[in-house]
This record gives structure tokens, sequence and C-alpha cells, in this order.
């Protein structure tokens, strides 16, 4: 057999082995050519801490702890850019875990941007990442896709509960998780596949419950048991509740639980979708629910007297004058036109729910990602005042 038969052969039964060894990992490996050297990656090895920055911020990446590291660097690049160093906006050698990349520090103002993962000094990027620069004279464009891959998981054991989450998220990274509570009969999550999906897209856990009535909150909690293996995944310092119909009516409850159990610290919001009663809460826990929480409350009808449905706009407007802890600039009470009751549900195109969608992702970016520009977007819709418009409710154009 010749020498150059003998090489293929060996290499062909390595890469065998190390490709039965992959599979039998749980974080998925994908083959990367440079050049004549195949290096595996993981699929997801590398993420920015967040996905808006201010203009000329510090821009720290997580690297996969399992990748490997052989002479190699990141790159902070404007899309479009050349892949050599010199183009790039700052870089540093990789290291395991959390990279600050600082080093040949050039301007970086508001516009799209990617980090680019180099291995052995060939520039040929092994796998990129996307994020934005923003501020407030360059505001993001709120409502449009995300750019995450999803995987869905449903609840082991009581299957109340489902979960979508960012399907590329590195072995270690936390993201922050949203609490949905369906509509009255709602039993699939693909009642608010837009809905649940968006949020996801995003870079986003988000968990829905399905019958949200009586045990909403139990069954919330039991996809968080280690049966699922959902909670080490989540960054329970930043959470989000929101609810639709019956489950908006629960979203006060479900944030007082969590709340209550230290969850929200550096983060949290209600979203009210055309809500009903406060179940399992009483005025005076109306009244003192944490003051450090951004809440939207939105009721669906055409002009301002709701008359495209038969939701009384009466009760999520007493619930609003409730909240007395939060100050009026951490909430908003809103009207979206030209839509009924049904408008949150269904899979839907998202040009079509931008009632809904936009103001949810500013709501996000600015109580998770504290984005000053994106509170107007989402908190300065409707009004902190609702009654003082002319026939007794607000009208929002």
């Amino acid at each position: 057999m010749k020498v150059g038969k003998i090489k293929k052969t060996i290499f062909l039964l390595c890469l065998f082995h190390t490709l039965s060894a992959l599979d039998r990992i749980e974080t998925p490996w994908i083959p990367i050519a440079i050049e004549e050297i195949v290096t595996f990656v993981p699929s997801a090895p590398l993420t920015t801490l967040k996905s808006v920055y201010s203009p000329n911020a510090t821009v720290t990446v997580h690297i996969n702890s399992v990748l490997p590291i052989d002479r190699g660097w990141v790159g902070i690049f404007q899309i479009g850019a050349n892949n050599n160093r010199s183009h790039a906006i700052a870089w540093n050698r990789v290291s395991v875990g959390d990279t600050v990349l600082n080093r040949d520090r050039k301007p970086m103002p508001p516009g799209n941007y990617e980090v680019r993962l180099f291995l052995h000094n060939i520039l040929q990027p092994a796998a990129s990442y996307t994020f934005v620069v923003a501020d407030s004279n360059h505001a993001k464009v709120y409502g449009q896709p995300g750019t995450h891959p999803i995987v869905r998981h449903d609840e082991i054991d009581a299957n109340m509960t489902t979960a979508y989450c960012p399907a590329d998220m590195p072995e270690g990274t936390k993201v922050p998780v949203v609490f949905f509570a369906s509509g009255y009969g709602s039993d699939d999550p693909e009642d608010y596949e837009t809905l649940l999906k968006f949020v996801a897209g995003h870079g986003y856990c988000v968990i829905y419950a399905k019958h949200a009535w009586g045990n909403v909150v139990a069954n919330l909690d039991k996809m968080l048991d280690d049966a699922n293996g959902i909670l080490p995944k989540l960054d329970t310092s930043r959470i989000g509740v929101m609810g639709h119909s019956l489950g908006g009516g629960y979203t006060f409850k479900i944030l007082k639980h969590y709340a209550e159990m230290g969850y929200g610290a550096n983060g949290r919001f209600i979203m009210v979708l055309e809500g009903y009663y406060a179940y399992g809460m009483d005025e005076e826990a109306m009244r003192h629910l944490p003051a450090e929480t951004n809440v939207v409350m939105q009721q669906y009808g055409a002009g301002g007297n709701n008359a495209a449905n038969d939701t009384d706009p009466r009760i999520t407007l007493t619930e609003f004058y409730l909240l007395d802890s939060i100050p009026k600039s951490r909430k908003d009470w809103q009207i979206v036109e030209n839509a009924d009751h049904r408008y949150p549900y269904g899979d839907k195109p998202y040009t079509q729910m931008q009632g809904v969608l936009k103001p949810l992702d500013a709501l996000m970016d600015y109580t998770f990602n504290g984005t000053a520009a994106a509170h107007d977007t989402a908190l300065e819709v409707g009004n902190d005042d609702p009654y003082a418009y002319g026939n007794g409710i607000q009208s929002v154009d």
C-alpha cells in the first residue's frame, strides 16, 4: 500500500472516531474546513453578553468552554468589513469563558456589527455572532425577527408547560426568561406561536403555561424542576411575565410569586394582553408589587371605546390604577387599534402583529439589557393616566 493511501486511511479512521465521540456529546459540533485543516467547533461557540450596545462600549464575548483555542483570536467588525485584523474595531486572543475585546480599540459608532472567531491564524472565520450598536439618535428598529434558531421543550411529567429557547446558547450561558400564561381554553403553545417564537428568536427563553387558571404557578414551577433541565439555562435575575385574557389576569400573581423567590433582581416586567380579573391578588397585594417592575397593559379595539370586542376595558383600567407602588415612568396603558380579543393568537406574519411585537421587543430590551433608548418605544405608547381623555377611556392614534 502506498504511503499516501496509508495516511488517508489513518485520517479517515481518526475522523470516524472523532465524529463518533462528538456524537455522544450534548453540544452540537460542526466541522469547519480552513484550507487543509478540518476543525470541529460547537454550533454556537461564541456570543456577545448583550445584543445591543451603546456607542464605543466595551464588548465582551462568551467563549464556549469546549472550544479548541489553539492560536485563536476574536475581533469586532462592521458587517461587510474585511477579515484582516487591521479592520477590527477591537480584538483579543481567545480564552475560555468571558473575553473582553479591547486591543487596538477604534471608535464604534451606531450600526450593525459582528464578532468573528478565527482559528489557527487563518483569516477565514470559524464562526460569527451579530449585535447592534444604537443610541437615542440611531434607535434600533423594534418588532423585527430575531436571529436565533429555536428549540422546543415540553415539560416531561404533567405536560402543562412548554419552553421555547434559543438553540444556539453556548454551554454555561444563561438567558432571561419570560413566563407566559395563556388565555382560557388554550392547551397548545401553537395558539401563540408567533409571540413565543418571537421571544425565543431574540435570545430569551419563554415558558408557556396551558389552561392558565388554578395551578398556573405550580405548573410553571414544574418546568423549573431538576427533571426538565431548563433552570440551569435561565438567568432568573431577569424575568418577564406575559399573559393574554384569563392568563393576563394571572400575570400579577405570577410576578409576585417569582419576585418573592428573589427572581428579577436585575430586571422584571409585566405585559398584560387584554387581561381579565387579577386572580389570587387582593387590593393590598396589587398596590405593593415591586416598584422596579416595568408594566405594559394593552387593550384591543377600534377606537377609544374598545367596540371591536366584548372585553370590558374597566377591568385592566382598574388594575392599572391599583399599581400604586410602580412609578408612572415604568407603566403604560395602551389601546391597539383595529384589533380584536384574538389579536395575540396564532402564527401570523410579524407585520400583522406590530401592535404587540414592537412594544414587547422594546420592553425586553429595556428591561433585560438596560437600553435606555428602548424606554419610549415600550412605555410611552399610551398614557399613564388613561381616564384623563375625553370619553373617559384613552384613545391611541
